[in-house]
Formats: C-alpha cells, sequence, structure tokens
C-alpha cells in the first residue's frame, strides 16, 4: 500500500501488506496521519478494509473511488464470464504465443524493408497525448477490411467499391 500526496506527487509511505484486511492497513493510515497530518481527501479502490480502514482514521473527510478501479471492476461485473470465456480459449489454443511469434517475423520484415520501417516510424506514437492512439482498432480494422476487398478484387477480377 502507498501513500501519496496527490498535489507534490511524492510517496509519504509505503508498505506490504500481508492482506487487504483493514485491521492491517489502520496502522499504516495512522503513521501516514501522524506524520503528516489529516489528508484533504482520500482516493482508493473499494476493497472493504480500505473503505472500513478510512472509516476509522480519517472519518468524516472526503473519500473517493479511484476511476481506474471503478471502471475495472465495473467492466468485470459486466463482461466478467465472457473475458473469462475468451482469455480461456486464447490459452487453450496458444494464441498469445503465436501472435508473438507473427509479430517477430513482422517485426524482422519492417526492420529489412526501410520505406515500409520509415513508414511505421513517422505513425504518430511519440510526444502525443496517450489518448491520441484511441481509434488505433478502428483504422487497423478499416485497412484490413480495404486489403481483404482488394484480395477479392484481384482475385474475381472485379471492381469492388471502397
Amino acid at each position: 500500500m502507498t501513500g501519496i500526496d496527490a498535489v507534490m506527487e511524492i510517496v509519504l509511505g509505503n508498505i506490504k501488506l500481508p492482506s487487504e484486511k483493514a485491521d492491517g492497513i489502520v496502522p499504516f493510515l495512522r503513521q501516514i496521519n501522524d506524520a503528516f497530518g489529516p489528508p484533504l481527501a482520500l482516493v482508493h479502490d473499494m476493497s472493504k478494509g480500505i473503505l472500513s480502514a478510512v472509516q476509522q482514521v480519517f472519518p468524516g473527510r472526503p473519500d473517493f473511488i479511484c476511476h481506474f478501479h471503478f471502471l475495472r471492476d465495473l467492466g468485470k461485473d459486466l463482461f466478467g464470464a465472457e473475458y473469462d470465456t475468451l482469455r480461456q480459449r486464447l490459452q487453450r489454443h496458444g494464441t498469445a504465443g503465436r501472435l508473438r511469434a507473427r509479430l517477430r517475423t513482422w517485426q524482422k520484415q519492417i526492420d529489412a524493408d526501410p520505406p515500409l520501417r520509415q513508414a511505421l516510424h513517422q505513425l504518430p506514437t511519440d510526444g502525443l497525448p496517450t489518448d491520441s492512439l484511441a481509434h488505433a482498432p478502428l483504422l487497423a480494422a478499416c485497412l484490413l477490411a480495404h486489403w481483404v476487398f482488394g484480395r477479392l478484387a484481384a482475385r474475381s477480377r472485379l471492381r469492388l467499391p471502397l
């Protein structure tokens, strides 16, 4: 568990806990409180132990749920079974290993082809906000669809509208 000052972005304290039960978290929170005073607000995941410990040590303080943890837990609730099924099938068929092997092969092809390597390096990935590639899956799917139609047109000698 880590206590971080969100304003200064410094670590106030850090400890490895044997579990996320309140009785193990309370001493850590008290130590943070004794060293730095009560926080203006708290942000954490939704575990019962943390919620209980925060109520014991910092009653009445503004208490918020971490957006990341909230969405992750919501996703588990909504799509947990589907995700588990997909993950199990990918593992059973060795998909991740085969995909890594294909990536290595593709990287060798890219490295051996200077124009292709230059095109890859010109993609806007550096120095941009982290959400700048949010549409990459859509673009990749669109390019793949165009490639499929191009292959079909070449085989059938038909001109398909793209």
